[in-house]
């Protein structure tokens, strides 16, 4: 992303790479520079630039609030986020830009998942707070396989009506974030990865600046081979079962984000999407364990 120039009376636009189904936000000229910084490893691929046609109000607004931050946009909670630090503000920043492009989109809906590449398709990992997605998902990455997105991306079902197609995941360019600390299994590769990529963070979390070929730029597509529901035990026997499509329903429902979609519509959506793909459920202790499964699992045809 480019930097922030310094023009206070100029208005700026947040967007990704020019085309029919890229995003653009505009965004408020006053916003602070160590946001602008914050938001360059949040929104990796995306970047800002000045607009010719100023809106009446940008969509996006971040300003100073005492030692903090205020994010105000329409899809954020309340209308409003109040930031302690600027990798907060950045990460609503991202979250209300991403929101918009999925609006826009008609065809799309936002999945709080993990998504990475194996063998040319998407794994989609979906779990709780606390299961792991981001974690194995970085693990994953630190192995070779290109990430999609550590909690968030956008699907797209085949046209309705047709009998066959598949399911399209579409990256949204938000950057990586690993919780710390690391649990004790955690991959040398992946704590090497740790080490060189990390850019700063919130304490708990770091921001990683992932390898351009790790990390797949806003608008990558891949089709989806399977939807993946995590469980993580320091008790759990590693294995990768099947999920019953009432359980992945129950586990996608609450993940999934289209403020263009009514609750019904939403439902249906969900229902094709579970009709469509193979679910899974992952067991397992250590993200490098699951890792392995997940790869020496044989794609389907």
């Amino acid at each position: 992303m480019t930097a922030l120039p310094t023009q206070p009376c100029a208005r700026y636009r947040l967007s990704t790479d020019p085309g029919p189904s890229g995003a653009g936000c505009a965004l408020s000229a006053a916003l602070p520079a160590a946001v602008a910084e914050a938001l360059a490893v949040c929104l990796p691929g995306w970047r800002v630039c000045a607009e010719d046609e100023v809106p009446a109000r940008p969509a996006i607004q971040v300003e100073a609030a005492g030692p903090g931050y205020l994010v105000r946009h329409v899809l954020l909670p309340g209308g409003c986020f109040e930031a302690a630090t600027p990798p907060e503000a950045a990460n609503a920043v991202a979250g209300a830009a991403t929101g918009a492009w999925i609006a826009a989109r008609r065809d799309w809906v936002q999945l709080h998942a993990a998504a990475v590449e194996l063998g040319g398709r998407l794994t989609l990992l979906l779990g709780a707070s606390g299961a792991g997605k981001s974690t194995l998902a970085l693990e994953c990455a630190a192995a070779g396989h290109r990430l999609f997105g550590d909690d968030r991306l956008a699907l797209e079902l085949p046209e309705a009506g047709a009998s066959s197609g598949r399911v399209q995941g579409i990256a949204l360019g938000v950057g990586a974030k690993l919780r710390r600390p690391l649990p004790a299994g955690t991959s040398p590769a992946l704590r090497r990865l740790a080490v060189d990529c990390a850019v700063g963070g919130t304490g708990a979390v770091d921001f990683l600046t992932l390898p351009e070929a790790s990390l797949a730029r806003p608008g990558a597509r891949a089709p989806v081979e399977r939807l993946v529901l995590l469980t993580r035990s320091p008790d759990a026997r590693p294995a990768l079962t099947g999920l019953e499509p009432a359980a992945a329903l129950r586990a996608l429902l609450p993940n999934a984000l289209a403020p263009h979609l009514g609750p019904g519509a939403l439902l249906a959506w969900s229902q094709a999407l579970v009709a469509r793909l193979p679910c899974r459920r992952l067991g397992y202790r250590e993200a490098a364990e699951a890792r392995d499964l997940l790869e020496a699992a044989p794609c389907l045809p």
